[in-house]
């Protein structure tokens, strides 16, 4: 009989866990144009949020209800924190960096700056040297960088644009 009892009390746990898994609510974008088209707003992601009164930059998503989103503000600087509750009809856009963290720019910016700095100041020095050939080299390796870099930095800097007015609304599903 206690055989019998442990199986069902694996079951009935095992039913529990796989109910409250699938049962969790979403926050989410839908279009307006096609109802098809969801987006799915990740808890702890960064987002910029305009509203009607004022704008919040980087942004996280913490709890939300039905009509209701909760977001907080951490600034690392003085540890204090700021938590916004905004009614979903005071929206009108929210921002989603492709690249969540921002602060992982710092090494494309340093690596780009260098290049140029480096690059402009060996230019100078080859060229009062009179050596040609080696300032094409020079050229080459700080165009090559300058390129890569700018690329990292231009995908780290694109974001999407969702206008809750016109084309999107937010709902729970």
């Amino acid at each position: 009989m206690t055989l019998f009892l442990k199986q069902v009390t694996i079951l009935v746990l095992l039913f529990c866990s796989i109910e409250s898994v699938y049962s969790q609510r979403t926050l989410c974008l839908e279009s307006m144009k096609g109802k098809h088209r969801l987006i799915r707003l990740k808890q702890g992601k960064n987002y910029s949020i305009a509203t009607r009164k004022m704008n919040f930059i980087d942004f996280r998503i913490i709890d939300f209800t039905d009509s209701t989103l909760r977001i907080i503000h951490d600034e690392t600087i003085t540890l204090s924190y700021d938590t916004v509750t905004i009614a979903f009809r005071n929206i009108n856009l929210i921002e989603n960096y492709w690249m969540s963290n921002q602060r992982n720019l710092f090494a494309p910016y340093t690596f780009l700056g260098m290049a140029l700095v480096g690059g402009t100041l060996s230019a100078i020095d080859l060229l009062i040297r009179g050596e040609i050939e080696s300032l094409k080299d020079d050229a080459i390796f700080a165009g090559g960088i300058s390129i890569i870099c700018s690329s990292i930095i231009y995908v780290g800097k694109r974001k999407t644009k969702y206008d809750l007015q016109n084309k999107w609304k937010i709902v729970v599903k």
